[in-house]
């Protein structure tokens, strides 16, 4: 008997181990988890005034995990827009709408295909190209193309504002099913760097930690956290 609960332990420690290393939990992109603040109400407003473009191009621009691609599903829904990578920019059709996401370079088959998607939404349809930099800076070899992506208007997500970090900090828990205290989330916010890459790092290592070792998240666990991240993000603890 007391073999078989050593066992049964043992392979609890087990199962315990193998979450502790599942993937991130799925974000909720719906509108209603998307917050609006100075930050990105340009880009928001831009979006949901769609079908009433000054173009059927947008450049959605914006630092990593700043909301661009939440804001970009809520834009898609409303389009009936279809996510595409690169390599399918062929099979979007005259009239329809689509969206790139997370554009960082363009290879010359690449250029070749926007190039040719341009030419066929230009007298209908819509495309939606999200990238961390205006697409006007990416090198590109086609002259005609990089003419083009001048031309295409660009709405920008700004670093986050106060109201801003808030919301994804918070955001960040609930797509974790964290249950976060008030006051431990006003200690974060007078002490993380004011960019979104290090809200979703702290995030993250306060829900392993707090796993790992079978703690709530407190001041003191996030100000562990903090201090461990401090030469990554230039924190002042």
């Amino acid at each position: 008997m007391t073999a078989g609960t050593g066992d049964e332990r043992g392979t609890g420690r087990e199962q315990q181990e193998v979450l502790a290393f599942d993937l991130d939990p799925a974000p909720r992109l719906s509108r209603d988890a998307f917050s609006v603040s100075e930050a990105n109400q340009a880009a928001f407003g831009v979006l949901q005034a769609w079908p009433n473009w000054t173009s059927p191009f947008l450049n959605l621009v914006g630092p990593g995990g700043s909301g661009k691609s939440h804001l970009a599903r809520i834009w898609a829904e409303q389009a009936g827009a279809h996510f595409i990578g690169l390599s399918e920019l062929a099979r979007v059709a005259p009239g329809q709408a689509a969206v790139v996401d997370d554009i960082v370079s363009l290879n010359p088959e690449q250029q070749e295909a926007l190039f040719h998607l341009y030419n066929r939404l230009v007298s209908g349809g819509a495309l939606l190209l999200v990238s961390e930099r205006p697409l006007s800076r990416l090198h590109v070899a086609t002259p005609d193309l990089a003419s083009r992506l001048r031309a295409v208007p660009v709405v920008e997500i700004l670093p986050p504002d106060d109201t801003l970090l808030e919301a994804v900090l918070r955001k960040r828990f609930d797509d974790r099913q964290l249950g976060v205290e008030q006051p431990v989330i006003d200690y974060i916010l007078s002490r993380v760097d004011r960019s979104f890459s290090a809200v979703d790092a702290l995030v993250a290592t306060l829900d392993a930690r707090a796993f790992a070792e079978q703690r709530p998240i407190t001041i003191p666990l996030a100000r562990d956290v903090l201090a461990v991240l401090n030469a990554q993000f230039s924190l002042d603890v």
